[in-house]
C-alpha cells in the first residue's frame, strides 16, 4: 500500500469516529432539549391548572360559610373556566407532545370545565343565584386535583428520563471519545514506526554516504514511496561508488604523474651539475689515453711500460668514477614500483650527500653528514622514495643558504625505535606562518629559489613519509636563523629481519 493511501484511508477513519461522536453528542443534546421542552410545557400547564385549583379551593371554602356570596362565586367560577380554556388552548398550540397524555390532560381539564359550567346552567333563571353548588365544586377541585397530581408525575418521569438520557450520553460520548483518542494514539505510532522510522535509516544512510562511506546500502522496505526513495538512494550510492573508484584511480595516476615529475625535475636539476663532474674525469681519461698511444709509438723501454701501466691505471679509474656518478644519478632518477623491502637510511644518506656535493652550483657551500650509527638505521620502506624525501629537504636546505658561509648538517640518528633524519641549515629561516604552510602543495614563501618542478616537493615528501607510517617536523627560530626538517620513521627491529631471514 502507498502511503498516501494509507494516510487517507487513517484521515477517513478519523473524520468517520469524529462524525460518529459528533452525532451521539447531538442526538443526546436533541433529547435533553426534548425533555426539557416537555418538562417546561408540562410545568406552565401545571401553574394554570393550579391556579384554577386555587380559585376552585377558594370558592369550596366559601361555599360552607352562612352568607355565601353567590354573585362572586359566579365571578370566581367563570375566572376558572377562562384559566381552563386558556389550558386547552395551549393544548392545542403544543407539538411532539405525547398523544395519549394530551388525552387524559384534556379529559380531566374538560371534566373539571364540565362540572364548573353545570354550576353556572344551574343558576336560577329569577334569581340569577346558584342552587347547590358544593358538590359540584368538591367534583370539579378532584378532577383538577388529579390532573395536577397527574402533571407532576409527568414532570417527574420527564426528569428522570432525562437524567437517564443525560447518563447514557455521557457514558456513549465518553467511550467514542476514549475509542478515538486511543485510535489515534495507535495509529499515530503506527506511522511514526512506519514513516520516521524509514527515514530515519534514509537520514543514517545518506550522512554515511556524505561522509565517503558509499558502500552504504539501505533495505528498500516500508511503504511505496518510502522503498522508491530508498532504491533511489541505492542506485545514488552506487553511482557514487563507481565515480569515486574512477575518480580515485585518477587521482592514483595523477599522483603517480606529479611524484615523478618532481623526481625528475630534482634529477634534471642535478644532472646539469653532474655534467660538469664527469667532464673532469672524461678529460683526464682524454689526455692520458693520448700519452699512452704516443708511448705506444716509441720504442717501449721499461720506464715507458711502467708509465703506460700508470695511465691505462689512471684512465681505468676515472672510467669507474664516471660510471659511478651516472649510476647514482640513475638511481635517484628510478622510479619505485611501490613495493617496500629493508633499506638502509645511511646508504641513502650517503648517495643523495654524493649526488649533491657533485653539483657545481653547490661547491661553494658546506654540505656536512653525520652517520654516529649507520648499522642500526634500518627501516622497511621504498628506497627510491625515501631517496626523493632526502633529495628534497637537502636541496631545500642548500637553497636556503648563502654561497661561500653556507652550511647544511645532515644527520641519521636511532633513538627509542625511531630512525631520524634531519636536515638542518643557517640558512634565510621562516617565519610561524611560512612553518605552519610549508608543506602545503604549491606553497612558496617568495623567498626562495625558482621552482624546478611542480612545486610539490615538500608536500610529496610529508605523503610518502605518512604512507611509510612515519612524521616530518619543520622547525625556525625565525627569519635569518636557520631552519630544520627532520623525519621520524619506524626503526627495523632486530625481531623483524630474524622473520624476515627465516
Amino acid at each position: 500500500m502507498t502511503l498516501g493511501r494509507r494516510l487517507t484511508i487513517t484521515t477517513a477513519l478519523l473524520l468517520a469516529g469524529l462524525v460518529l461522536l459528533g452525532a451521539a453528542s447531538v442526538t443526546g443534546l436533541a433529547g435533553l432539549r426534548e425533555s426539557a421542552r416537555i418538562a417546561r410545557d408540562e410545568y406552565v400547564e401545571l401553574r394554570m391548572i393550579q391556579r384554577a385549583e386555587s380559585v376552585v379551593e377558594d370558592l369550596h371554602g366559601r361555599t360552607r360559610s352562612p352568607d355565601f356570596d353567590r354573585t362572586r362565586a359566579r365571578t370566581d367560577i367563570e375566572s376558572a373556566i377562562a384559566i381552563l380554556d386558556d389550558f386547552l388552548a395551549f393544548q392545542d398550540k403544543q407539538t411532539g407532545a405525547n398523544p395519549a397524555h394530551q388525552a387524559v390532560e384534556r379529559n380531566g381539564s374538560s371534566a373539571a370545565r364540565a362540572q364548573l359550567l353545570a354550576i353556572i346552567d344551574e343558576t336560577s333563571a329569577v334569581e340569577k343565584t346558584l342552587l347547590s353548588p358544593q358538590s359540584r365544586v368538591e367534583a370539579a377541585l378532584r378532577e383538577l386535583d388529579l390532573l395536577a397530581t397527574q402533571m407532576d408525575r409527568l414532570i417527574a418521569a420527564t426528569h428522570d428520563a432525562a437524567a437517564t438520557q443525560l447518563h447514557e450520553s455521557i457514558i456513549s460520548i465518553s467511550v467514542l471519545a476514549a475509542a478515538l483518542a486511543i485510535a489515534a494514539i495507535l495509529l499515530g505510532v503506527h506511522h511514526y514506526r512506519s514513516i520516521m522510522s524509514p527515514l530515519n535509516r534514509l537520514q543514517s544512510a545518506m550522512r554515511r554516504i556524505a561522509a565517503g562511506q558509499f558502500t552504504e546500502r539501505v533495505e528498500t522496505s516500508g511503504d511505496t514511496e518510502l522503498a522508491a526513495l530508498a532504491g533511489d538512494l541505492n542506485r545514488m550510492a552506487a553511482e557514487l561508488e563507481g565515480a569515486y573508484r574512477d575518480l580515485e584511480d585518477k587521482v592514483r595516476a595523477k599522483s603517480h604523474e606529479l611524484v615523478r615529475s618532481e623526481r625528475l625535475a630534482s634529477v634534471g636539476f642535478l644532472a646539469a651539475g653532474v655534467a660538469h663532474e664527469i667532464n673532469n674525469p672524461l678529460n683526464i681519461m682524454s689526455g692520458y689515453a693520448e700519452l699512452a698511444i704516443v708511448r705506444l709509438r716509441k720504442a717501449l723501454d721499461e720506464d715507458g711500460v711502467t708509465e703506460l701501466r700508470e695511465s691505462l691505471q689512471i684512465v681505468r679509474d676515472e672510467a669507474f668514477r664516471c660510471k659511478e656518478i651516472v649510476q647514482k644519478l640513475l638511481s635517484l632518477a628510478k622510479m619505485g614500483d611501490g613495493d617496500r623491502s629493508e633499506i638502509s637510511i645511511a646508504h641513502v644518506l650517503d648517495e643523495v650527500v654524493f649526488m649533491v656535493r657533485a653539483v657545481r652550483g653547490y661547491r661553494d657551500r658546506s654540505i656536512e653528514l653525520k652517520l654516529p650509527d649507520r648499522d642500526s638505521l634500518l627501516i622497511r620502506g621504498n628506497e627510491s622514495e625515501m631517496k626523493q624525501v632526502t633529495l628534497n629537504l637537502v636541496i631545500n636546505a642548500l637553497n636556503a643558504v648563502k654561497p661561500g658561509a653556507g652550511r647544511v648538517v645532515v644527520l641519521g640518528d636511532r633513538t627509542a625505535g625511531l630512525v631520524t633524519i634531519r636536515v638542518s641549515d643557517n640558512g634565510r629561516g621562516m617565519a610561524p606562518d611560512v612553518v605552519e604552510k610549508v608543506f602545503e602543495p604549491f606553497f612558496s614563501d617568495g623567498n626562495g629559489e625558482p621552482l624546478r618542478g611542480a612545486g610539490l616537493g615538500l608536500s610529496i615528501s610529508h605523503a610518502i613519509v605518512e604512507a611509510h607510517g612515519g612524521q616530518i617536523f619543520a622547525e625556525s627560530a625565525g627569519p635569518g636563523r636557520g631552519s630544520q626538517f627532520t623525519v621520524r620513521l619506524p626503526a627495523l627491529e632486530a625481531s623483524d629481519k630474524r622473520d624476515r631471514a627465516a
